[in-house]
């Protein structure tokens, strides 16, 4: 219990993890408020990158994967051991092909789950290993708020939206 009070009260060393659980929250929700306003079945227009909704649900879905398999690069002890990113990537797989858009949705909502579970994992002190990746030398917790809030959120958001409507 001393432990407990001690830990409460004493001075945060690291970013915490509820601070990346909040982030995990608040992009999912408003990924999931777009992909509720979708129209089942999915148009299969293009936006002006070549890319209909399904490739870019395919690619958000890919994208929460692949966060943990990303971080496990910051966690090992090879210091020098780059993290390799695919860019532009649709992460596709045959079953996008005709799936409705409640699978789409069950299989990032199950994703986002567990990238919370992977955080819950974490010890707060990994926060701060540093690795160099093709975006340059970042943090874990640099690394998880650009994937969960700059590229979910800042990059693919408003090319949801507009298959939205």
């Amino acid at each position: 219990m001393a432990t407990d009070v001690l830990t409460r009260f004493a001075p945060r060393q690291f970013p915490a993890i509820e601070e990346l659980e909040a982030v995990v929250d608040t992009s999912w929700r408003r990924l999931a408020t777009v992909v509720d306003r979708l129209s089942d079945p999915l148009p299969d227009t293009l936006d002006d990158g070549g890319w209909d909704v399904r490739h870019l649900l395919s690619h958000l879905i890919g994208a929460w994967q692949r966060v943990p398999i990303h971080a496990g690069f910051f966690l090992t002890g090879a210091i020098g051991l780059p993290v390799p990113m695919q860019f532009h990537h649709s992460y596709w797989i045959p079953e996008w092909d005709t799936a409705p858009l409640v699978a789409f949705r069950l299989a990032m909502e199950t994703a986002v789950d567990g990238n919370k579970q992977f955080l819950r994992r974490l010890e707060p002190g990994l926060l701060t290993q540093s690795r160099s990746t093709p975006l340059g030398e970042m943090t874990l917790h640099q690394f998880l708020v650009t994937s969960y809030d700059r590229h979910l959120i800042g990059m693919h958001l408003p090319q949801l939206e507009a298959f939205a409507g």
